[in-house]
C-alpha cells in the first residue's frame, strides 16, 4: 500500500521542466500565489446560522430537496449537517453518511491516480495518448464544421492533453462539438453511468475499456490538440490508461492507491449493496436564472419560485446497484461527504502525491492561445485535473484566489483552498435546476463578501 509517492530528482526536473518542452506553453510555470488576501469566515454561531437559512431556502422551495454541507479546516471537521430528503416522494431523510453520485467530481480522483502513475515512471504526462492506447494513432481532426471531411492532426494528442481537457476529445452533450457530439452519439461514446444506451446507428452497445477506445477513434477531434478547452470524455480516456498501465480495474487501483490512503471507505464504481439504504434519489428540475453564471456569480436566490423536481433514478431501483459496463473515470463513483473532504485533505497533507506534484496540480497548464472564457472554464484556468482561480478576489462573491474546484452534473461541488487550508462540499442530487446559485453564496458565507 502506498502513502505518499516521492519524485526521484530526475522524474521532477521532467515533471516540473515539462511547460518548457510541451508543444504550446502555459501561461506560467509558477505556482499560483495570492496576491491579494482575503479574510475567512469565524465559524461560529452566526455562520452556522446563515448556512442554515440559505440550505433552508433551498430545500423549502425544492430546488433540491436535500443536501449535505460539510467543510474542513486544518484537517478537522467545522461544519457538517444534512437537510431535507434524500428521497421526497417517500420522504426520506438525508443525512450526513448519505451517498451520491458525484459525477465529474470523479475526474479528479482519476486524474491523481494518473498522477501516481507519473510520479512512478510508468506515464509520461507529455507521451502522446497512442504510447498507451495504441487505438489513438489513427485518430483525425475535423477539417470543416460539419465534420464531413478529416485531417491529420497538427500533433498527437497527450497525456496532459487529457489531464487538461484540451485533447480535442468532447462529450456527446459537447457544446459547441455540432456534428462531432452527434457522432458520439451514433458511435454509442457513453458520457457516464446512465448516458449508456445502444448507439444511434444500430451497432452493438459499448461494453469494455477497449469498445469505448475502438469508438471514440472513429470520430474526429474537435480541434488541434492543445488549442482550445473542450470538456470532454479525456479523463474517460485517462482512466483506461492507467487501467491498462498497472494491469488492474481502475476501481481496484483507487481502491489500493487512493482510497486507503486518504481514508475513504465509501467510494465506489457500484454501489454497496449494504449501503443502499443510504443512497440518494436522483432529480431532474428546470432552471430559474441564467445557465452560464461563472463560479463565483450567482442570480439572486430569493427571487426564485418552489419547484417540483421529477426523480429520475429512485435510490432501491438504482442503475447504480448494476455492474457497470466501464468503469467511468470522469463520472462513474458513488461517494459521500466525508469521503470526498478524506481525499481533499488528502491531497493537501501529501499522503497522495509528492509536494512537487502537488505544485503542478496548483500551476496554470494552459497555453496562452486558449480561450479562459470558454464553456465550463469560467475564466479560469487549469492546473493538472483542477479548475483553478489565478486572478486576484475582486467579484461579488469571494472565491479563493488559487483555490481549486469542481462540481458533478447532479449539483455536487467541492473546493479546496491550499492557502488556508480549507476544504469543502455541497451535495445534493439534481440534474439541472439552480443549485449552482446556492453554492457561490455558499462560498460567499464562508470567505465573506468584498468589502
Amino acid at each position: 500500500m502506498k502513502t505518499k509517492h516521492v519524485l526521484t530528482t530526475g522524474l521532477a526536473v521532467a515533471v516540473l521542466g515539462a511547460c518548457q518542452t510541451s508543444p504550446e506553453a502555459p501561461l506560467s510555470s509558477e505556482v499560483c500565489q495570492v496576491t491579494e488576501p482575503f479574510r475567512t469566515t469565524k465559524f461560529d454561531s452566526d455562520f452556522e446560522a446563515d448556512i442554515d437559512a440559505l440550505m433552508a431556502h433551498m430545500v423549502e422551495r425544492n430546488i433540491a430537496p436535500g443536501a449535505v454541507v460539510r467543510i474542513d479546516q486544518g484537517g478537522q471537521t467545522v461544519f457538517s449537517r444534512a437537510y431535507g430528503h434524500a428521497d421526497l416522494e417517500e420522504e426520506k431523510p438525508m443525512k450526513e453518511d448519505s451517498l451520491f453520485r458525484i459525477y465529474s467530481m470523479t475526474k479528479a480522483i482519476t486524474t491523481v491516480a494518473a498522477l501516481q502513475l507519473v510520479e512512478d515512471g510508468r506515464i509520461d504526462l507529455d507521451a502522446p495518448v497512442s504510447t498507451y492506447l495504441p487505438a489513438f494513432e489513427t485518430v483525425q481532426v475535423r477539417a470543416n464544421a460539419e465534420a464531413t471531411e478529416t485531417r491529420a492532426p497538427a500533433r498527437a494528442p497527450t497525456i496532459r492533453d487529457l489531464v487538461t481537457h484540451i485533447s480535442g476529445l468532447t462529450y456527446r452533450t459537447g457544446v459547441g462539438s455540432g456534428p462531432v457530439a452527434d457522432l458520439y452519439l451514433q458511435l454509442g461514446v457513453h458520457g457516464g453511468p446512465g448516458l449508456t444506451e445502444a448507439p444511434a446507428n444500430g451497432m452493438e452497445p459499448v461494453v469494455g475499456n477497449q469498445a469505448f477506445i475502438d469508438r471514440i477513434v472513429q470520430a474526429p477531434l474537435v480541434h488541434d490538440p492543445g488549442t482550445a478547452f473542450t470538456y470532454s470524455n479525456s479523463t474517460d480516456v485517462l482512466g483506461i490508461i492507467v487501467a491498462e498501465v498497472t494491469g488492474q480495474s481502475l476501481g481496484d487501483y483507487m481502491a489500493e492507491n487512493i482510497f486507503a490512503p486518504a481514508g475513504m471507505t465509501d467510494t465506489a464504481f457500484q454501489l454497496d449493496p449494504a449501503r443502499t439504504s443510504d443512497f440518494t434519489s436522483l432529480y431532474t428540475a428546470e432552471g430559474q436564472g441564467q445557465l452560464d453564471l461563472k463560479i463565483d456569480e450567482s442570480n439572486p436566490v430569493e427571487t426564485f419560485e418552489a419547484i417540483t423536481p421529477q426523480r429520475v433514478d429512485p435510490w432501491n431501483r438504482s442503475l447504480y446497484l448494476l455492474p457497470q459496463p466501464i468503469e467511468f473515470g470522469g463520472a462513474g463513483l458513488v461517494s459521500d461527504a466525508d469521503d470526498y473532504l478524506a481525499f481533499a485533505n488528502a491531497l493537501l497533507d501529501g499522503r497522495l502525491i509528492s509536494d512537487d506534484m502537488w505544485a503542478q496540480v496548483r500551476t496554470d497548464q494552459l497555453p496562452e492561445t486558449v480561450d479562459r472564457s470558454a464553456t465550463w472554464l469560467d475564466e479560469r484556468t487549469f492546473g493538472l485535473g483542477f479548475a483553478l482561480r489565478t486572478d486576484p478576489t475582486r467579484d461579488r462573491a469571494t472565491f479563493p484566489q488559487c483555490g481549486l474546484y469542481w462540481s458533478g452534473a447532479a449539483s455536487t461541488y467541492y473546493w479546496i483552498d491550499p492557502e488556508t487550508d480549507t476544504t469543502g462540499v455541497l451535495m445534493t442530487q439534481v440534474l439541472g435546476g439552480n443549485v449552482r446559485d446556492y453554492f457561490a453564496d455558499l462560498v460567499e458565507i464562508v470567505y465573506g463578501a468584498p468589502e
